[in-house]
């Protein structure tokens, strides 16, 4: 079965988390992992694959923390998963048809390479701005 790993639904809350109490002042991972109830430690290791990606930058310090390296509107929620797990595969021959030695002649594989797309195409056209804007119209409704 397809899932989105941990790693990128926290991922995700964590970036919105950061989006929304952002005004240019670093905010610690300290404070996003009470706040979102994540393990600091599980927390830690998603904000260093973040900032090798160039998603987020990190301020060492007392007032130290994170900010997004880039705008929120800039930043698609398809870049944001593929830092934290790579690329996302639906099945396994989509990319790599030696998984398979039916591969070539596979009756489903078109399904799997349609839905394949779909996905990414779906998660290349979302940006994090528009997940901040998602929920601030459901606050405000």
């Amino acid at each position: 079965m397809f899932a989105v790993s941990t790693r990128t639904r926290y991922g995700l809350r964590a970036l919105h988390y950061l989006s929304e109490h952002n005004e240019k002042k670093p905010v610690s991972l300290n404070h996003i992992a009470e706040e979102l109830a994540i393990p600091f430690k599980y927390l830690e290791n998603i904000f260093k694959l973040l900032s090798r990606s160039g998603i987020v930058r990190g301020e060492r310090g007392p007032l130290g923390g994170y900010t997004l390296a880039r705008a929120a509107d800039g930043l698609t929620l398809y870049e944001i998963a593929d830092a934290l797990d790579g690329p996302l595969v639906t099945v396994a021959c989509v990319t790599d048809s030696t998984t398979c030695d039916k591969s070539k002649a596979c009756p489903t594989r078109r399904i799997w390479d349609d839905l394949q797309m779909h996905i990414n195409n779906f998660l290349k056209s979302r940006t994090l701005a528009m997940l901040l804007n998602n929920s601030n119209a459901e606050v405000s409704a």
